[in-house]
């Protein structure tokens, strides 16, 4: 597959393939456009994805640039996605996107959730995307169960579903018992977590529940 030159500083694409064979276990491809790149560029590289097959293309609010923005890109890989959606036909692909649980200092001190904090950030992923449902939405990693058990996060995707905003929710790094009680509450679309010839674990527990529950594994490495 021809893809546009990248920059070695700067690459425009992490091209992720999410795939899962084991054990007859449902099988994702996805495509994970890096931040930072010239907007052209990658928007170039997404479509040379696209004419090459890949349908689903995976992004995060955390996936953005931090402190000073680089010139001519967008600051939010979200945004990014969006323009090349524009560009294909929105009802061509499959867009996934991710909700970073929140913490007072970012990256520490107390968690902090609620609805409204999760529909507020749902709000904005859709407009940076310039869409108005997104296809597949993650909790990008796990609470702790003290702060929000999966059960709620799992009743308020449903609302989130109910309002139109979203078609299905997944769980990011969740272990067996958290994707049985989630799905319980309202039925999981995908789980994304890291699987590879170096991180193997997950078969133990995770791909059966996974396979019993008929639930796909977006696998990244």
């Amino acid at each position: 597959m021809a893809l546009p030159s990248q920059r070695k500083c700067n690459p425009a694409v992490s091209i992720d393939f999410h795939c899962n064979t084991h054990n007859g276990a449902n099988l994702l491809i996805s495509f994970a456009p890096a931040t930072g790149s010239p907007s052209e560029h990658g928007v170039a590289v997404m479509t040379s994805a696209y004419n090459n097959g890949c349908r689903m293309f995976d992004t995060a609010q955390i996936y953005q640039q931090f402190g000073e923005q680089v010139p001519d890109t967008f600051r939010f890989n979200e945004e990014l996605v969006g323009a090349f959606a524009s560009t294909i036909g929105r009802e061509n692909i499959t867009i996934a996107t991710k909700f970073f649980p929140r913490r007072e200092g970012f990256r520490s001190g107390p968690y902090q959730y609620s609805y409204e904090l999760l529909e507020k950030e749902t709000d904005a992923s859709l407009a940076r995307l310039g869409i108005d449902c997104i296809d597949l939405y993650y909790l990008h990693r796990m609470y702790p169960d003290e702060v929000c058990p999966v059960e709620q996060i799992a009743a308020d995707m449903k609302k989130l579903v109910e309002a139109g905003k979203i078609k299905g929710y997944g769980l990011s790094e969740a272990c067996a018992g958290q994707i049985r009680r989630a799905h319980a509450v309202h039925p999981i679309s995908a789980i994304q977590q890291e699987w590879s010839l170096f991180a193997r674990d997950l078969e133990e527990e995770i791909v059966p529940t996974a396979k019993e529950l008929n639930i796909p594994i977006v696998a990244y490495r």
